[in-house]
C-alpha cells in the first residue's frame, strides 16, 4: 500500500495521490511514506485545477476549514525563513499553523472521498 505525507503548497512537491487507499484490517493509521502537495490534493478531490497555484488561505477557504492565524509581530519573520536552520518562536508559530492548516485540510478532503466512496457502494 502507497502510504501519503502532506506538503503546503508553497512547498509543491510532484507526486501522485495513490488511488483507492486503504487501511489493513489490523491498522488504524496510515504510515506516512510519499509526499502530496495538500493544493494537488484539493485540485484533484474537488475538481478545481484553479486549487493548484492558491495559498493555503485559499485553499482554508475553498474547503470551510477555519483556523485562526497566529499574530506575528511585524518584521519578527525573515525572508525565506523556511529554509533556516534555526527557527525563531514567531517562525515556529507560523510553521505550526501550516501544518495545522494542512492536516485540516487534507482530513476534511479524505473524509469527503471515504463518504463518496461509501455511497457509491452502498454501504
Amino acid at each position: 500500500m502507497e502510504k501519503i505525507s502532506l506538503a503546503n503548497s508553497r512547498w509543491p512537491l510532484k507526486q501522485e495521490i495513490c488511488r483507492g487507499v486503504s487501511l489493513p484490517a489490523n491498522e488504524t493509521a496510515l504510515r506516512i511514506r510519499t509526499a502530496v502537495d495538500v493544493g494537488y490534493l484539493a485540485a484533484q478531490i474537488l475538481k478545481k485545477p484553479k486549487l493548484l497555484t492558491s495559498t493555503l488561505e485559499e485553499l482554508k477557504l475553498e474547503v470551510d476549514v477555519e483556523i485562526m492565524r497566529p499574530t506575528i509581530a511585524n518584521g519578527s519573520l525573515r525572508h525565506k525563513w523556511e529554509s533556516s536552520v534555526v527557527l525563531s518562536e514567531e517562525e515556529v508559530k507560523v510553521a505550526m499553523y501550516e501544518v495545522y492548516s494542512c492536516y485540516q485540510i487534507a482530513t476534511k478532503m479524505a473524509t469527503e472521498v471515504i463518504q463518496v466512496g461509501a455511497s457509491t457502494t452502498g454501504q
